[in-house]
């Protein structure tokens, strides 16, 4: 006897339809991931080994008097604008994207046009931001970055100028459509760039490494600086604000507090 063959019931074959889609949405979901996060790595990268060329344009305020404060680093220092140090002509060179060996390249002409008496450093997240897709770099980045920095400081000093090196700015919220570039390891990168800052010019003769963020001792101690926040790496306009009366108090007027 030839068995009978049972044909499954009719609902089955829209759900086994239904079970492939979903494994067909999923997968391909997780290919386009890979691929952006792919993408973004190689963006990152090709700035921070210098294959994008930059720029920077620096113009130094006219009708005031006083030496000059040449701001330098990334977008972050960018939007910071033309802040008001009392006794001090600011000019900023900040420059959106760049990375610490650009920073490195660029530098060397607005030192010079310019003829700052002091000069105030903070750049390192476009590089660090890398780690989130390719946290492997972790090492061959921190080196970089204290490497390049260095670089700009001894330019300054070359030229007689004073340097005040920030530490990298602390990062805000991270949204959900950045969480596909963004991990542990870029607050991590942070927290050891700036450790390293601090070692290498501890002692340095006209350098000073200052975190504004940080509490400030003295005879009038001041809290941290809690920032605020535009973006996931930009501060909101208030928080400027008050990091230009933070530094103010920091840098003091020309002739004073000298790094030493």
């Amino acid at each position: 006897m030839i068995p009978r063959t049972t044909a499954p019931p009719p609902w089955r074959r829209p759900l086994r339809w239904a079970g492939l889609l979903a494994i067909g949405v999923v997968g391909g979901a997780l290919l386009a991931s890979l691929a952006l996060r792919h993408y973004y790595g190689r963006l990152c990268l090709e700035r921070i080994r210098g294959e994008v060329e930059a720029a920077v344009h620096v113009e130094v305020p006219s009708g005031s008097q006083g030496p000059v404060l040449l701001l330098l680093g990334d977008s972050r220092i960018a939007q910071w604008g033309a802040p008001r140090f009392p006794g001090w002509r600011v000019a900023n060179g900040g420059v959106p994207w760049l990375t610490t060996l650009q920073l490195e390249r660029l530098s060397a002409d607005p030192i010079r046009e310019v003829r700052p008496a002091a000069v105030f450093i903070q750049a390192g997240i476009n590089d660090l931001k890398v780690l989130g897709v390719r946290s492997d770099l972790r090492e061959t980045i921190l080196t970089g970055c204290v490497e390049h920095l260095e670089g700009v400081v001894e330019e300054a000093r070359r030229l007689g100028a004073r340097v005040w090196v920030s530490t990298v700015w602390p990062t805000g919220p991270v949204p959900w459509e950045r969480r596909l570039f963004w991990g542990a390891a870029v607050e991590q990168g942070v927290e050891e760039l700036n450790r390293r800052l601090r070692e290498r010019f501890a002692g340095r003769e006209g350098v000073v490494v200052i975190d504004p963020f940080a509490p400030v001792g003295g005879a009038s101690p001041l809290p941290a600086l809690v920032p605020r926040f535009r973006d996931t790496l930009h501060l909101s306009p208030e928080t400027y604000e008050e990091l230009t009366t933070r530094i103010s108090g920091l840098l003091g007027s020309p002739g004073t507090n000298k790094p030493e």
